[in-house]
């Protein structure tokens, strides 16, 4: 991820910055492990194949979803559980074309 913020067009820049820099509470963009340490009103871009702890108090959470079946099945399960605890659910289908 951090990668792909000091690259994502020619000229562009993502400000960002990992947990625990002296920024951390001014960046648009935090990187890190433990969602507890990100504010509550912060999007979390979930990137595990597991549910973010404390994710009932998140507004926002992304998840991008792959291909391959083991993936998807998990994807499939972390949406059940979303929906269990009544979480309101949208779902995106992009292609290289719509990215």
């Amino acid at each position: 991820v951090d990668q792909m913020l000091w690259t994502f067009e020619h000229l562009a820049f993502v400000p960002h910055v990992r947990d625990g820099h002296p920024l951390t509470d001014t960046s648009p963009v935090r990187i890190g492990h433990d969602p507890a340490l990100a504010p509550v009103d912060a999007v979390l871009l979930n990137l595990s194949a597991q549910v973010p702890e404390g994710f009932e108090q998140r507004e926002h959470i992304v998840e991008i979803v792959g291909r391959d079946a083991e993936d998807r099945e998990a994807a499939r399960a972390r949406f059940v559980l979303y929906r269990q605890h009544g979480c309101d659910l949208h779902t995106r289908h992009a292609t290289a074309e719509t990215a």
